[in-house]
């Protein structure tokens, strides 16, 4: 069993906009850039200290996204600013959609051996998740 990494984007009311999957030993930077380049340009890209690369910031500010990643902390070094934290305390949202993935015990515990039919659980969980939202 090899592990599958999820990527996930979602809008402003925590439904998800994207999945992507990667192999799982990946690091974050090499699994969520082709999501994080499938996106729409005109928009913020609020992420975690995982995705600080600035490859991957050079290339989001050429399709027109804004990138909000905060620069990886160095123990020789003073403490980085978060960049612009009112926004990037938006992230809560994206850990809400987490939360309500947590739902879904096949989601939180792995018992698929195969990724494909992992990947669609997680698709079926996204899916049932918006539709929940949506039809309040």
């Amino acid at each position: 069993m090899k592990g599958t990494k999820i990527v996930v984007v979602s809008n402003n009311d925590s439904l998800p906009v994207k999945l992507g999957f990667a192999p799982g030993g990946q690091h974050d930077i090499p699994a969520g850039r082709p999501v994080a380049l499938r996106l729409r340009p005109g928009i913020f890209l609020t992420a975690d200290r995982g995705f600080d690369d600035k490859r991957l910031r050079r290339k989001l500010r050429q399709q027109g996204i804004k990138p909000i990643i905060p620069k990886r902390q160095n123990k020789q070094k003073p403490l980085r600013r978060t960049p612009k934290p009112n926004l990037y305390k938006q992230r809560f949202k994206i850990e809400r959609f987490f939360g309500w993935s947590d739902q879904y015990r096949a989601l939180v515990t792995r018992y698929e051996r195969l990724d494909p039919a992992y990947e669609a659980l997680w698709q079926l969980g996204s899916t049932l998740i918006l539709l929940k939202k949506l039809t309040r």
